[in-house]
């Protein structure tokens, strides 16, 4: 287990990568984890937006491509190989905010977070002001990051009382 967050290697599907860039938030997962990698189909899947995938996240391919063909029988291409990739690897966390690959990914053991999960680790370690990390979520609410407001208003309660 690595000691700390530092050390972990972030692999993380392009939600996460869109929703923070559409918010002017994508450093703080560097700030936060400094190791991002990204597979190719999800720098693809990024750049398609039109932005340019950042010098700071590292593009590497998953080795088993037959499971990752399998996976994408259930979740997009880019989830598929961010979960076969984060397998693949030690000392890993998976950012997904669809939940069933989320959940898929959790059962095969790995440990999972999503775009909430990195804003609020960055409030945790005063990357961002909690007032920022507010901010920051009700930007992507507006641009389109898909959480119910339940969820949002619980959240947001539980970082004001953390």
């Amino acid at each position: 287990m690595p000691e700390k967050v530092e050390d972990i290697i972030i692999i993380s599907d392009t939600s996460c990568l869109i929703a923070l860039t559409n918010a002017h938030k994508l450093d703080i997962v560097y700030k936060t984890y400094k190791n991002v990698q990204v597979t190719p189909e999800v720098k693809k899947e990024y750049e398609e937006k039109g932005d340019i995938l950042p010098s700071w996240i590292n593009v590497k391919e998953p080795n088993n491509t037959e499971w990752v063909n399998k996976l994408k029988t259930e979740f997009g291409s880019g989830e598929s190989e961010a979960i076969v990739l984060a397998k693949e690897t030690e000392n890993v966390l998976l950012v997904l905010d669809d939940s069933r690959a989320r959940n898929y990914a959790a059962d095969i053991g790995i440990k999972v977070t999503g775009t909430m999960g990195i804003i609020d680790e960055a409030r945790k370690k005063d990357i961002i002001t909690i007032d920022e990390a507010i901010d920051t979520l009700t930007i992507m609410k507006n641009n389109g990051f898909r959480v119910s407001d339940k969820l949002l208003n619980d959240f947001i309660e539980y970082m004001r009382t953390d």
